[in-house]
C-alpha cells in the first residue's frame, strides 16, 4: 500500500511538471509567434525604408531610363543634355550624382571619347520600377522603338541645324556621326541607311539638288518621320 502511495505521488507529481511544461511550451509558441510578427514587421519598414533611399528625383530618373545597358553601348555628355533637353552643366551634375549612387558607369570608346552607360545596380533600379508598376504608363507610340544605335544616330542629327542659308552647313556629315557614335565607318553607313529607308532621315542622295561639293560627301537630315519618332518621345 505504502509502494502504491509512493508511486501515485511519483505519477501525480509528474503529470503536475508534464502539465507545466505543456504549459510553458504553450507561452514560448505564443511569444515565438509574436516575435516572428514583429520581425516580419522591422523587415517590411527596413524594406520601405531602403526603396525610400533609393528614390532618384525624375530627371535623374529620367537620365537612368535614357542611358543604354553596358552592353548595348553609351551615350556622351552632350548627347544626354540633348535628348533630356537640359544644360550640359547640368546633365554632368545629373550623371555625376547617379555615378555617386554606382547607378551609372563610364568609359572610353574606341575613338577615346567617354561615353556613358547604365551599371547592374542602375538596371536592376529601372527594371524593378517597372515590373512594380511605378512607372508611368508606357505611350503606344505611332513609330515602333529603333535600334540603339539608329535612335543615338536620329539624336545626333536631330542636335543640329536642320536649315539655313545657302551655302551654310546644315545637317551632320557620316565622319561627324561616326565619331560621335564610335562605331566603324561601315557600321555608321549602314545604320543610316536604315533609317533612309524607314523615312527618318535622308542624306538627300536621291535628290541631285542636296549634291554637297565640299569633299566631304552629303550631310544627313531629318524627316518629317524621324521629327515624330523623337516628338512623340520628347526628345527634340
Amino acid at each position: 500500500m505504502v509502494e502504491a502511495l509512493e508511486e501515485g505521488a511519483v505519477i501525480r507529481d509528474a503529470e503536475t511538471k508534464v502539465a507545466g511544461l505543456e504549459a510553458e511550451l504553450g507561452n514560448l509558441k505564443i511569444e515565438t509567434k509574436a516575435l516572428k510578427t514583429e520581425v516580419e514587421g522591422f523587415r517590411a519598414e527596413r524594406k520601405k525604408q531602403k526603396e525610400k533611399e533609393r528614390e532618384i528625383p525624375p530627371v535623374q530618373f529620367k537620365i537612368l531610363k535614357l542611358l543604354p545597358s553596358e552592353h548595348a553601348g553609351g551615350l556622351k555628355m552632350d548627347e544626354i543634355a540633348t535628348a533630356i533637353k537640359i544644360p550640359l552643366d547640368e546633365a554632368e551634375l545629373y550623371v555625376g550624382a547617379l555615378e555617386d549612387a554606382r547607378l551609372v558607369g563610364s568609359r572610353y570608346n574606341t575613338l577615346a571619347v567617354i561615353i556613358w552607360y547604365r551599371t547592374k545596380t542602375g538596371n536592376q533600379l529601372v527594371v524593378a520600377k517597372r515590373w512594380a508598376g511605378e512607372e508611368e504608363e508606357r505611350k503606344a507610340y505611332k513609330h515602333a522603338d529603333l535600334p540603339q544605335i539608329q535612335h543615338e544616330a536620329l539624336l545626333i542629327i536631330a542636335a543640329e541645324p536642320q536649315g539655313g542659308a545657302i551655302f551654310e552647313h546644315e545637317g551632320v556629315y557620316v565622319h561627324e556621326i561616326t565619331n560621335k557614335l564610335g562605331e566603324s565607318l561601315a557600321k555608321t553607313r549602314y545604320n543610316l541607311r536604315q533609317l533612309q529607308k524607314a523615312g527618318m532621315a535622308t542624306d538627300g542622295s536621291e535628290d541631285f539638288i542636296a549634291a554637297d561639293y565640299s569633299g566631304l560627301g552629303p550631310t544627313w537630315t531629318l524627316l518629317d518621320k524621324g521629327e515624330e519618332y523623337l516628338g512623340e518621345r520628347d526628345l527634340l
